[in-house]
């Protein structure tokens, strides 16, 4: 929620997609709860209006984050193709991520709805905390490849007598993190 209300300044835009979060959320653990007193999985046949409110909070959830999240990039595309580069592979990754999780839901609300006897829709549930996990560590692997493809060439920034170079990523050991590490230059003063 944290990028939402970054892009958008809108805290009630954040606070409502938070909220959708936070009662899948519980929803979730009161059913976890209550399939542990009762160990038994045709618990799920017993409270349909509960199991399905927890795969269709979590998959409108998912895909209005996802929509959000792309309406909001589409709004930061500049006249520098390098940003632009940037937040398409952004605007990718959250259409990848936040559409296979919301997609995944919803296919388990409708296995449940139209398979309830089968429990196909357990199994399927069980890849989506998976599909999550995946979705978290894509999200967290694709930073050092965006911010590589982002800082083709570090920066250079001409002062009066010194050259300072910044960069954002670690990789860059040679990388200048002030201006002590020049020597002065051989350019004369005015």
């Amino acid at each position: 929620m944290g990028r939402i209300l970054s892009l958008s300044n809108n805290w009630w835009l954040a606070a409502v997609l938070s909220a959708g979060c936070l009662v899948a959320f519980a929803l979730e653990v009161v059913i976890s709860a209550q399939i542990v007193q009762v160990p038994v999985v045709a618990y799920f046949n017993d409270h349909p209006g509960e199991v399905v409110a927890v795969f269709a909070m979590g998959g409108v959830v998912d895909f209005a984050i996802t929509l959000v999240l792309v309406f909001y990039l589409q709004q930061g595309r500049t006249q520098f193709d390098l940003t632009n580069f940037v937040l398409a592979r952004v605007i990718n990754y959250s259409v990848a991520t936040g559409l296979v999780t919301s997609i995944l839901a919803m296919a388990c609300l409708i296995t449940y709805l139209l398979l309830p006897d089968t429990f196909i829709f357990i199994a399927m549930h069980f890849s989506l905390g998976r599909l999550y996990t995946n979705a978290l560590l894509a999200t967290l692997n694709s930073r050092r490849t965006l911010r590589r493809a982002a800082h083709i060439q570090p920066s250079l920034t001409v002062m009066t007598t010194r050259v300072v170079t910044s960069t954002v990523d670690d990789d860059y050991p040679m990388a200048l993190r002030s201006t002590k590490d020049l020597p002065e230059s051989p350019m004369p003063r005015s």
